[in-house]
Formats: C-alpha cells, sequence, structure tokens
C-alpha cells in the first residue's frame, strides 16, 4: 500500500508486480473525510472570517523554529491571521504567550489539539514540517504546505513529491519563508492552484480504502470475509 497513485510505477520499476501495489494512501483518522462547517469552525477557533489563516506547525512535540517564524510572520503586517499549534512543547508554548503583547498581527497560540482535522479544515495555508503523517493531513484538507527545514531522508523526499504536484514549496530561511508567503497572499491564482493540488492527491478515506485491501487479500487466501472472522 503507497501513499499515492503516482508512486504506484517506482514500485513497479523495482520488480513489484503491479497487481501487489495499491495505491490507498497513509492511512489517517476517518474524521478527515467529514464534511466541516468552515464558517462555524472558525467561530468557534476564535478566527476572523474575513482574513486568510495561516497553520503554523511543528509536530505533536512542536519541533523546529516556530518561534522565529511566527515572529518574523506577526512582525510583517500581512493581511492575514495565524494559528500555532504547539503541541506538548509547553516551553514554546508559554514563550509564545509572552511574545503575543508585542506582535501587531492577529496570532492564535494553542498546545496539543486532539481535533486537528478542523482546525486544518478552516485554514488556508500551513507552515511546518514535511512528516509522512502531517503532510497526508494536510492533502485530505486541501491545505497547501510551506515547508520549512525538512530532516534529511524521508521528510525532504517528501517535500520534493509535495513540491512536484504543485501542492507545497519549500522554503529555505525566515526570509525566503516572509516573501513566500507575501506572493502566496496577493496571488489568488496560486492560492487557487495549490488548493487543488493538495486536493486531487489527498485521501481522506485512506483509512477505509487500506482495510478494503486487507479485507480483499484475506477473502482471496482464506475464502473468509474481514467481517464474518470478527
Amino acid at each position: 500500500m503507497v501513499a499515492a497513485e503516482s508512486l504506484v510505477k517506482a514500485f513497479a520499476d523495482h520488480g513489484i508486480k503491479l497487481s501487489k501495489i495499491k495505491a490507498t494512501g497513509i492511512p489517517i483518522d476517518p474524521s478527515f473525510a467529514v464534511p466541516k462547517d468552515r464558517d462555524l469552525l472558525r467561530r468557534q477557533w476564535n478566527l476572523n472570517p474575513k482574513l486568510p489563516a495561516i497553520l503554523i506547525m511543528g509536530g505533536g512535540l512542536g519541533m523546529g523554529p516556530l518561534g522565529e517564524v511566527v515572529k518574523e510572520l506577526a512582525s510583517a503586517g500581512l493581511p492575514c491571521q495565524l494559528v500555532v499549534v504547539c503541541g506538548r512543547n509547553e516551553q514554546l508554548r508559554n514563550k509564545l504567550l509572552k511574545m503575543l503583547p508585542g506582535l501587531p498581527g492577529r496570532v492564535e497560540v494553542l498546545g496539543y489539539v486532539t481535533n486537528i482535522q478542523d482546525l486544518m479544515a478552516v485554514c488556508d495555508l500551513m507552515v511546518g514540517k514535511a512528516g509522512g503523517l502531517t503532510s497526508s493531513e494536510a492533502m485530505a484538507s486541501g491545505l497547501p504546505m510551506f515547508i520549512t527545514d525538512p530532516i534529511p531522508g524521508q521528510e525532504e523526499r517528501n517535500a520534493e513529491f509535495l513540491e512536484s504536484v504543485g501542492a507545497a514549496r519549500l522554503v529555505r530561511g525566515q526570509k525566503d519563508l516572509l516573501q513566500q508567503v507575501k506572493y502566496y497572499l496577493n496571488q489568488p491564482s496560486l492560492q487557487k492552484s495549490m488548493t487543488e493540488a493538495a486536493r486531487a492527491i489527498g485521501r481522506p478515506k485512506s483509512a477505509a480504502a487500506a482495510v478494503d485491501v486487507i479485507e480483499e487479500l484475506i477473502e482471496k487466501n482464506t475464502g473468509e470475509s474481514l467481517r464474518s472472522i470478527n
């Protein structure tokens, strides 16, 4: 089971039979497939309905240069609002909360959230890491990504793939990030194309697709369905 249809050929080129390769997507919470009321959720998250919302994340542990990213973007006078998820990094969260009074931009600082699917649904752009699960959730939400400091190896390859399909951009440093965000906010056509690219490869029903593949294999090899076994 692979993350995207475009990866099927790469696995086939390594000698794996096409019939054994299924593009299910990385399994994510089924709640990503549930339709969301953006206006209602924006009110619940205390967001301005008239301003684009940029989600800034560093994974569940709040890794990466989040403090510097927030300070740079919030001080630039951009026509947007920031939502920062610090994960379990309470030190970072407290640091950002102390910074807020001195920042001219609108910033919401959150800790660890259990309903990230709702938050991704109401935001227009994400700035953060290119971990497999986070990237899959963002794509399932139709949320374009600006990727910062990918970890060598897996995250670099994820960033290359997402950038190649037009759903993400790799940024290099704080100045590049600021310039790219400014350009993005001023280019509705770019916003539309990146959002459409994210939705095109997003698989909100990936978990169900993976179960279907497993059930098919069980039925083929045992003659029994997964449901009858349970």
